[in-house]
């Protein structure tokens, strides 16, 4: 197949300066592609996607780029796409596990893949209760984070607890912090 021959490419993505090295290469390559920014839009549920290939781009650290409908725009799109049979690359499952990290460790542990004991605090007023029994040291991260988000490790639970009602505490995007063994 010649790059004539080739599908076009739609990019889905939501950080603008992502972008560009990316489609520097694909003009190298003479490649079609188009950029689809999913920070906000319309989306036709009725319309048939256009033939393609699409390749989501979207990244769990979008809402630190003030971008906090991209996740949810992304699963609107990929859905939609998927539906009408449109061949997706990082498609809906890869979107979730991106955005989960109770998602990521429990496909490792479906695997048979040991990973670190983890209990999900739902909301901040659960957290030292979700602390308990976890010998010191012992992390905190963020469910949905990206850039390390929330990650802070505690040699107490008094440490954890001061953290908790304190004006340093993150709050996580989907209020999921997970508690884990450090390791």
């Amino acid at each position: 197949m010649t790059t004539s021959e080739a599908p076009k490419i739609y990019a889905l993505h939501e950080n603008p300066e992502w972008f560009p090295p990316f489609a520097r290469a694909f003009e190298q390559e003479g490649l079609q592609f188009e950029e689809w920014l999913l920070t906000d839009g319309v989306l036709d549920l009725d319309a048939t996607p256009p033939e393609g290939i699409f390749w989501s781009r979207i990244s769990a650290s979008a809402h630190t780029r003030d971008h906090d409908l991209s996740k949810d725009y992304a699963r609107a799109v990929l859905s939609w796409l998927e539906a009408h049979g449109r061949r997706t690359i990082n498609g809906r499952r890869v979107l979730e596990l991106e955005m989960s990290k109770v998602d990521q460790l429990t496909a490792l542990k479906a695997a048979g893949i040991d990973t670190p004991r983890t209990v999900a605090a739902i909301g901040r007023d659960r957290i030292l209760e979700a602390a308990k029994g976890f010998p010191t040291p012992f992390i905190t991260k963020h469910n949905q984070g990206g850039k390390g988000l929330g990650v802070r490790k505690f040699e107490s639970h008094a440490e954890l607890a001061e953290y908790v009602v304190s004006d340093e505490f993150e709050e996580p995007q989907d209020g999921i912090t997970l508690i884990q063994e450090f390791i």
